[in-house]
Formats: C-alpha cells, sequence, structure tokens
C-alpha cells in the first residue's frame, strides 16, 4: 500500500511541477517579449541582437544569471527572431488593431502561435535541411544498401513530385518561386 501511496505522491508532485514550470515559462516568455520589443522597440533581426544583449546586462546587474537563464532568454529570443523575419506580429491584437494591455503591460502573442505561424514552405525546407544535416552527420549510424535504396526511392518520389508542381506554377504563373 505504500508503493502505490508514494506512486500518487510522486504523480501529484510531477503535476505540480508541470503546472509550475508552465506557469514559469509564460512569465518569462509574457516579460521578455515586452522587455526587447516594446521597451527597446527591436523591430528587426539586429535590433532584437542589441536589445537582447542590453536586457542581459540589465538582468545581469540585478543577479546573476544561471545557465539555464540563460538558456530560457536564448530560446525566447529565437522565436521572437524568426517572427520577426518572417514578417509575423508579436503582439496580441484589440478588434481595432490596437496592443492589447494587461497590469499596464503589452500582452505578446503566445510563443506556440508565433512557432505555428511558419508557413508550408518554410516547415518543409527546415525539414529538408534537417534531413540533409542528419545524413551528412558524422555520428550517424551508416546505412545498409538496401536502406540507402529506400531512401534513394523516397526521395526520388519526393523530387518528382515538386518538379510536377514546379512544372505547373511555371504554367500558370511567369514567376514561379522556383
Amino acid at each position: 500500500m505504500t508503493l502505490a501511496r508514494d506512486l500518487f505522491d510522486a504523480l501529484t508532485l510531477g503535476a505540480q511541477a508541470k503546472e509550475n514550470g508552465r506557469a514559469a515559462g509564460a512569465g518569462i516568455w509574457g516579460n521578455y517579449v515586452p522587455a526587447v520589443c516594446y521597451v527597446r522597440s527591436a523591430s528587426d533581426a539586429e535590433a532584437l541582437d542589441v536589445a537582447h544583449k542590453e536586457l542581459i546586462a540589465e538582468l545581469e546587474a540585478i543577479g546573476p544569471l544561471t545557465k539555464d537563464h540563460k538558456n530560457s532568454l536564448t530560446s525566447a529570443k529565437s522565436v521572437v527572431k524568426k517572427a520577426i523575419m518572417n514578417g509575423v506580429d508579436i503582439w496580441r491584437r484589440e478588434a481595432d488593431g490596437s496592443i492589447v494591455f494587461e497590469d499596464d503591460k503589452p500582452v505578446p502573442r503566445g510563443k506556440n502561435d508565433l512557432q505555428e505561424s511558419k508557413s508550408d514552405y518554410e516547415k518543409v525546407l527546415a525539414q529538408v535541411d534537417a534531413l540533409i544535416k542528419k545524413f551528412v552527420s558524422d555520428t550517424r549510424e551508416p546505412f545498409t544498401a538496401a536502406q540507402l535504396e529506400t531512401i534513394a526511392g523516397r526521395l526520388l518520389v519526393f523530387a518528382e513530385g515538386v518538379n510536377l508542381e514546379k512544372q505547373a506554377a511555371e504554367r500558370s504563373s511567369p514567376a514561379a518561386p522556383f
């Protein structure tokens, strides 16, 4: 009976820690974005880099930043930077287009909203880039001839599909993206 009770207690503690982690993450995101994009007006990738460095210096003046702190900030910066580079609005907006404020602070769109705002084109390119990176990696396991044949076949199907769509796009529009 004590093992079951200990397990129940561990599950409860784990759920509480998970919820606390979510709340902390939301707090980091909800404060990072306004700090670099509203207060410091970072509106392009270069300005974001400068604002991020200024914010790090300001935070370090308050107290030492741990590796976890810095990783959280870098992660938030990465999402904001991609959104800015893709021209995605990072702010939650009222119906009239004005920025939503809560407790006198501007409210950013959710991190997941910004990450999901990638176009299908960007998602496909990211997958292709990841595939290439993995294939040329020194740390991947060697493939057998049969595995390489399977990979080649699937890539050929993909390439043929891309080529057919490219040809269709060229026929319908002289300014195709390919």
